[in-house]
């Protein structure tokens, strides 16, 4: 088995206010560092997907546009899975940025064959902190055929078929899925000030 990797970088930023995409922290741009964290976490292709209006681009990744008809990070997702060749495809949104490679090398360490896993938190997945099975590709699909673009409730079908395995996300792990969805928490971000955001 083996995996690549996508950045989704397709919100609008209404709260942030500014493409978080090109955000710095310790002087890399928030996309330019979850390309290295998914490099280092062993994705052999990275993908950036994204509004085919908002490219993005970075040097040795691959941009992928959002699927038409689909609204949100599931957009993202199908497009980066049509595209990717490898098993299993990670999944990390842009403004996580305290998500390191070792937090993905734990979840990989739950995939198999026709497997992802997802971190759960409260009751809650993170789907943009996951790594996903090429076998859950048609579930997507079904999802936005039907108009439902809840993640949520996509994983939750996929972990009753055995399709993911949801990981209870530890107390020590918490402060990786930290959210920058305002100035104020980039600012607490920089500072090293966070507490873990929202789960998406």
């Amino acid at each position: 088995m083996r995996f690549a990797g996508v950045v989704l970088v397709g919100g609008a930023s209404r709260r942030m206010g500014r493409d978080k995409a090109l955000l710095t922290l310790g002087g890399e741009t928030l996309l330019a560092r979850q390309v290295r964290v998914l490099r280092e976490a062993g994705a052999g292709v990275v993908f950036i997907a994204g509004r085919r209006e908002r490219r993005h681009e970075l040097a040795g990744t691959r941009f992928v546009a959002d699927a038409p008809g689909a609204e949100g990070p599931i957009a993202g997702l199908l497009s980066a899975l049509a595209a990717c060749r490898a098993t299993h495809l990670a999944a990390v949104a842009v403004d996580l940025p305290r998500l390191s490679p070792a937090f993905l090398q734990r979840l990989w360490a739950r995939c198999g064959a026709g497997r992802g896993a997802v971190a759960v938190h409260a009751g809650s997945f993170e789907p943009l902190a996951a790594i996903y099975p090429r076998e859950i590709t048609p579930l997507l699909a079904a999802a936005v055929s039907a108009r439902r673009f809840s993640l949520q409730a996509v994983l939750r079908f996929a972990v009753a078929r055995g399709l993911m395995v949801a990981q209870p996300l530890a107390p020590a792990e918490r402060h990786e899925l930290f959210n920058t969805n305002t100035p104020d928490d980039l600012r607490r971000a920089r500072e090293g000030t966070f507490s873990m955001g929202s789960l998406s």
